[in-house]
């Protein structure tokens, strides 16, 4: 490959990833752990390997009539660009690793001109050929329809490493060789009867027909690698992907090889190397996911989503949201002060106090979304969510909350970008009250422990919960917190709080602990 072509090729991608880096933020999707359909469109770039010796054997009539058989010979056969388009469909294996089918419609477009010194017949006559200087030249275009099946690895968060198999069938081709004497006698036989040359110059033999040379098929080798991130606040995804196919198989067909070298022994000019056919293609995709690993929640405190029963909605444009709070060790009710917040801007919408019994309602507008937190004297502070929909149906699995003695550990409510380490903005309320806490106790050390639910690959899941609790220590470092008193520490799918053979238990599994050393 032209080395020139491909920093070129390699330079556009790292473009379009700092690009997309910049366009929608540092919050990316993660590279893989996600089902999905979608589209690709972009360009390719193609070369023949094995191309040190090659020629085109053309037969024709040049500007005169007189019956030509010649050579257009080529020391390379050059490389060219093409474009694709086409659908692909993705499914998740486990977090790090997703299966890709992808069908395209591609175009490989190559030419080439060389000036050669060739030998020459004049067909029906018993003259040798004659070494006679000239410019070759070639275009052609083949379109191929295009299936690869490729299994992408997770490298990181946001790139990842794709390999597999291609196969193509050839759709159609265009081929066009040239010739053009560039001095010397003339191919024409002018005086017929005494089987001189003329002396003319500057004619052209053209072939424009459509020869039935190249393999009908081909297989390849893929690799490559590529990037994604989200489009907007949505699930979409956008990826900026390389590939390079590696041919395994031939380019022309054997019956073409068997013409090339009865030609070659007819000229006396050495075997033709026969070339295979090389491309990249640089795409931009879009990625509409569905289902995907359940390991790749965006909240660790994800919530179900079977709405309950459809609550009055009232003049106001308000639900009450309800629930209890006990002691998670005797199950007594508390005392507990309630905070309400609008984690759509992280504003405090709401207080209440539980009564005797230890129940609390609060009312907010519908839809949104909201954490409901209780601050009790000697207990750690513990955190519901609900989320409310135009109909004013909630969205919430555990409105009731247990509070931990000061001394023990309490889920924290966070959440992150799609199957990521980085926070959402919606987990500030309840990290920032982490902070008060600990500012309040300057004594107080404290764990923050990340867990992940046993679906997908082990070692993914025990880095991705390690991240995710290293980001949480971070904020609270970052907020004025001593290093010396916040650990962080993933402990992947051990200790499950619930049952894994659930998606609710799953659920509950995957969380994110504020645990109280001292």
């Amino acid at each position: 490959m032209n080395k020139l072509a491909f920093r070129i090729v390699l330079l556009s991608l790292l473009s379009l990833t700092v690009f997309s880096y910049r366009a929608f933020g540092q919050s990316t999707s993660a590279s893989t752990g996600h089902s999905y359909f979608g589209a690709d469109l972009g360009l390719t770039y193609n070369w023949y390997s094995g191309q040190s010796n090659f020629f085109w054997p053309i037969t024709g009539t040049d500007a005169n009539g007189a019956s030509v058989s010649t050579i257009a010979a080529f020391n390379g056969l050059g490389s060219g660009a093409g474009f694709l388009f086409g659908m692909k469909g993705g499914l998740a294996l486990s977090n790090s690793v997703d299966l890709e089918g992808k069908l395209r419609y591609l175009t490989n477009y190559t030419s080439a001109t060389e000036n050669h010194t060739i030998p020459i017949i004049l067909i029906g006559f018993n003259n040798p050929p004659t070494q006679e200087p000239v410019t070759n030249s070639y275009n052609l275009l083949l379109s191929n329809l295009d299936l690869d099946l490729l299994a992408h690895y997770a490298l990181s968060e946001r790139w990842y490493a794709a390999g597999g198999l291609s196969f193509s069938g050839l759709l159609s081709n265009r081929l066009y060789v040239n010739q053009t004497k560039n001095g010397g006698d003339n191919w024409s036989y002018y005086n017929r009867n005494n089987g001189q040359l003329s002396g003319d110059t500057e004619i052209t033999v053209p072939n424009t027909s459509q020869q039935n040379f190249f393999s009908s098929t081909r297989a390849g080798v893929v690799l490559g690698g590529g990037t994604v991130f989200p489009l907007g606040g949505g699930s979409t995804l956008l990826d900026a992907e390389l590939l390079l196919s590696i041919p395994l198989t031939a380019w022309l067909q054997s019956g073409a090889e068997n013409t090339f070298n009865q030609a070659s022994t007819t000229f006396g000019v050495p075997s033709v190397t026969f070339p295979k056919l090389w491309y990249a293609s640089l795409t931009i995709g879009i990625r509409f996911p569905f289902g995907g690993n359940s390991n790749a929640s965006n909240a660790e405190a994800e919530e179900s989503n079977t709405p309950s029963s459809n609550p009055a909605i009232g003049s106001d444009g308000k639900v009450a949201l309800t629930g209890s709070v006990t002691d998670a060790k005797t199950g007594d009710p508390v005392d507990a002060n309630m905070t309400v917040v609008d984690l759509t801007n992280n504003q405090v919408v709401a207080t209440d106090h539980t009564d005797r019994n230890g129940n609390y309602s609060v009312r907010v507008k519908a839809p949104g979304k909201y954490s409901v937190t209780a601050d009790a004297n000697g207990h750690l502070f513990g955190t519901a969510y609900f989320e409310v929909d135009p109909e004013g149906r909630i969205l919430a699995r555990h409105p009731d909350i247990k509070l931990s003695s000061a001394n023990g550990r309490t889920r924290l409510l966070v959440f992150y970008e799609f199957n990521s380490s980085d926070l959402n903005a919606s987990s500030y309320p309840e990290l920032d009250r982490a902070v008060r806490l600990m500012k309040a106790v300057p004594s107080m050390r404290v764990e923050i422990a990340g867990y992940s639910d046993s679906i997908g690959n082990a070692q993914y899941n025990l880095d991705l919960s390690n991240r995710r609790a290293s980001a949480v220590r971070d904020y609270l470092l970052h907020n004025g917190i001593d290093k010396s008193r916040v650990t962080a520490h993933g402990y992947g799918k051990d200790s499950p709080i619930a049952d894994n053979g659930t998606e609710e238990g799953r659920a509950e599994n995957r969380r994110v602990e504020f645990v109280v050393l001292k």
